[in-house]
């Protein structure tokens, strides 16, 4: 999935990029834990990150490809 893709998830989701660093990327919100996200080549995220995401934002995950 798409860095921009993600991001724009997040902040619909009320979280706001607050720092990071070359490829990591940190989302906080006020009352949730932050969340660390990295890119890998470019602008894709890695799909260890995707699965973390959806496990803290108590989400559907899906097989697309």
């Amino acid at each position: 999935m798409d860095f921009g893709e993600v991001q724009v998830i997040l902040e619909f989701l009320g979280y706001l990029r607050t720092g990071g660093k070359g490829s990591h990327f940190v989302f906080s919100k006020p009352g949730a834990y932050p969340i660390t996200i990295v890119k890998e080549g470019g602008q894709r995220v890695k799909k260890t990150y995707l699965k973390k995401v959806v496990a803290l934002l108590d989400l559907e995950e899906t097989d697309e490809k």
